[in-house]
C-alpha cells in the first residue's frame, strides 16, 4: 500500500467522508473515491483465504460438458409437442 493510500485509509477509518478526505489531502473527490475503493479492495484481498488447489485433471474432465451432436438432440426440439391426451403425432 502506498503512503498516499495509507493516509486515505487513516482518514477513512477515522470516520471522514470522501469529500472531507479530498479536501484534507488536496485531491479531487473522484480521486478520493478511487483511492478509498483501491484501499478497501487491497484490504479485502489480504483477508481472503488462498485459492484451494485445483481439482485433478481426471475430475476436471469428468465435470466438463460433453460435445453434443445434432443426432443427439430429440426430434421435437423447435416444434410444439402434442398435448396430453391428443392422439395426433407431431407434424414433421
Amino acid at each position: 500500500m502506498t503512503e498516499h493510500e495509507r493516509r486515505v485509509l487513516k482518514l477513512f477509518v477515522g470516520g471522514r467522508r470522501t469529500d472531507e478526505i479530498a479536501a484534507e489531502l488536496g485531491i479531487s473527490r473522484d480521486e478520493a473515491i478511487e483511492l478509498t475503493i483501491s484501499v478497501l479492495a487491497k484490504i479485502q484481498r489480504d483477508r481472503m483465504p488462498p485459492d484451494p488447489t485445483p481439482p485433478p485433471l481426471a475430475a476436471a474432465a469428468a465435470l466438463a460438458i460433453p460435445y453434443q451432436r445434432a443426432e443427439d438432440v430429440p426430434r421435437h426440439v423447435g416444434r410444439a409437442l402434442p398435448r396430453k391426451g391428443s392422439h395426433r403425432s407431431p407434424t414433421r
